[in-house]
């Protein structure tokens, strides 16, 4: 029996970009609740993604070439996560700057400032395809 594999992608114009995994990433597929594949057409069970324009969204389900089959939303990103991630898509490397407080045990309000390197793929940054 095969297992669920999970995709993480963003809702571009209705359609859904593929970011993980690094195999698929750039590659759009449309979504389907029907089983895999079925004497009917996927179009008539295909996931219909308007309500998520603009985010990133996790999605379980099997995929081919064309299609994520017997496919399921299993997790909508808010606003902070989606937009750290349209910002790295936006550049092919971001430095981003996180700080966090430190001390919390003793009350002392330090602040420790952690630095790297986040490097996105070409394909991640590539414009959609018509």
């Amino acid at each position: 029996m095969n297992l669920k594999h999970q995709y993480l992608g963003i809702v571009e114009v209705g359609r859904f970009k593929l970011l993980m995994p690094d195999s698929m990433a750039g590659s759009y597929r449309r979504l389907t609740t029907m089983r895999m594949p079925e004497a009917q057409p996927p179009e008539l069970d295909e996931i219909h993604l308007n309500e998520y324009e603009g985010q990133v969204v996790l999605v379980d389900g099997y995929a081919d070439e064309v299609w994520i089959w017997s496919a399921k939303v299993v997790e909508v990103a808010g606003s902070i996560l989606t937009i750290l991630v349209k910002q790295m898509l936006e550049n092919t490397k971001s430095e981003l700057t996180l700080s966090r407080q430190a001390g919390a045990v003793t009350g002392d309000s330090c602040f420790s400032e952690t630095r790297f390197l986040v490097q996105v793929p070409p394909s991640l940054t590539a414009s959609p395809q018509a």
